[in-house]
């Protein structure tokens, strides 16, 4: 069991890794879990985050991809970048 000083720190990281999952931001998800995994190697809040990290290898390069305007189709990242029709909403959560 960690101490008091290290499980704050665990805390606070793990803290910043649930705002990355917000943002969709998984390389600082992956980043923030491997932080506390050195701290803490058993700490399933921490593996399960580094696992949802690994299932979005699409999405960590897609702050690197400019989308598309509404207009001209939505950018559907869990179709494999596919176009939804007129812009419209796609079932996936991933979409824009």
């Amino acid at each position: 069991m960690p101490g008091e000083r290290v499980q704050r720190q665990i805390d606070r990281l793990l803290d910043e890794a649930e705002r990355a999952i917000a943002r969709s931001e998984w390389p600082t998800v992956r980043s923030k879990a491997n932080d506390v995994l050195r701290l803490d190697a058993e700490n399933a809040d921490a593996l399960g985050y580094l696992a949802a990290a690994d299932k979005a290898p699409a999405l960590a390069h897609a702050s690197q991809v400019k989308p598309l305007a509404a207009s001209d189709g939505a950018v559907c990242w869990y179709s494999r970048f596919q176009r939804v029709p007129g812009g419209g909403p796609c079932p996936a959560v991933m979409c824009w």
